[in-house]
């Protein structure tokens, strides 16, 4: 067994979900070039307080709005491309709506991602292309 493997072997679920939303970031981000980068044109400065008015404006809908939601993921690549940090700091309130919202999700029978078999065989899946050889 190649030293890959052991270590990929021995991520804890933990290390394996942040490696799960790392790759999830790379694709997304792989997705937004392939779309043309839509806020390119948006100056440093502006960019975070576009995705705050973004993050709110999904606050208002109840966390529903699909277009939203990857308009969302659209600017959290930009911001990653140019290396600034996301102004979590700026809507700390909307991110305890968003907790609260998650938590009656769980709790109106949404299943627990631990318990979920699409969760479990997602992150074998990722656990598995971990441990192949990189060409």
């Amino acid at each position: 067994m190649s030293p890959g493997r052991t270590i990929m072997s021995t991520l804890t679920e933990k290390q394996l979900a942040q490696a799960y939303v790392v790759e999830r970031t790379i694709e997304n981000t792989h997705w937004y070039l392939l779309e043309g980068r839509v806020y390119a044109d948006c100056s440093d400065d502006q960019l975070p307080d576009t995705w705050v008015a973004v993050l709110r404006e999904l606050a208002e809908t109840g966390f529903s709005q699909d277009s939203l939601k990857r308009e969302l993921l659209d600017i959290e690549s930009e911001l990653g491309l140019r290396r600034i940090p996301i102004p979590f700091d700026q809507v700390q309130p909307e991110l305890a709506l968003f907790s609260k919202h998650v938590e009656q999700r769980r709790r109106e029978g949404r299943p627990n991602p631990r318990d979920c078999p699409e969760y479990r065989a997602e992150l074998a899946d990722l656990r598995e292309r971990l441990s192949q050889p990189k060409h």
